[in-house]
């Protein structure tokens, strides 16, 4: 019996529409929310949209009206903590503030009182210097007596020869510290010293003479520091204390 190929006689469903594979007649695809069937042989890559060889059979339809909203589920169980972050990076260090002024000098404690000097005791008058014995061994050293008042003083008698030197004895105890006594005169000032180099800081020209700084500007002192730190300026300046 001879057998007659009459070809494909039905659509033939190949699912989404592929870039990449070629399309015979009778093939169909989906695309953009169409379906699409293929009328003659198509090379990969040629669009459903293209009508010389696919033709639509069903388009998408218009997007209908937004629903209503539903209502909102039961929140879900809380996650477990995530882990911690790396610390950042420390910032750069801040500005360091202005110096604030120097406080006022707190007052002077009050001097502790001298205690009393004790009475001398008289002295006696001087015997004739008698010949050096040989030295004899050292004793412990007493506790020492209160001093008597000084006598006259006798005429002095001739030399002996001197004895050999006796160990050293303890160290008396430290007495009070006396009350301080005015102060003295000023003494004469001394020569004035050369004058020093000088220099210029912008508008400023500063220079030394007899121990003093100068600062002048437009060739007018304005103000000078002296060896003790005493300021001395001319016009207005803000002073932070002794330099």
């Amino acid at each position: 019996m001879t057998t007659l190929n009459i070809g494909r006689v039905r659509l033939g469903w190949t699912g989404a529409w592929d870039i990449a594979t070629a399309y015979t007649a009778f093939d169909a695809v989906t695309y953009g929310g169409g379906s699409y069937a293929c009328t003659i042989d198509s090379a990969a890559g040629i669009l459903p949209t293209n009508i010389t060889y696919w033709q639509p059979m069903a388009l998408a339809g218009v997007d209908g009206d937004t629903g209503s909203a539903g209502t909102n589920g039961d929140d879900g169980a809380t996650g477990d903590q995530g882990i911690q972050g790396v610390a950042g990076e420390d910032g750069p260090q801040g500005v360091q503030g202005l110096t604030g002024p120097q406080g006022a000098q707190g007052n002077a404690g009050p001097q502790g009182n001298t205690g009393l000097t004790g009475d001398t005791g008289t002295t006696g008058a001087q015997g004739p210097l008698g010949n050096t014995g040989p030295a004899g061994i050292q004793g412990d050293t007493g506790t020492q007596g209160g001093t008597g008042p000084t006598g006259s003083t006798g005429p002095t008698g001739s030399d002996g020869p001197t004895g050999s030197a006796g160990a050293q004895g303890n160290t008396g105890a430290t007495g009070n510290t006396g009350i301080q006594g005015p102060d003295g005169a000023t003494g004469p000032t001394g020569p004035a010293g050369a004058d020093g180099a000088t220099f210029n800081l912008g508008p400023w020209v500063v220079s030394e003479s007899a121990g003093v700084l100068y600062f002048a500007a437009s060739g007018v002192n304005k103000m000078k520091l002296d060896a003790t730190g005493n300021i001395v300026a001319a016009g207005n300046i803000t002073a932070f204390g002794t330099v």
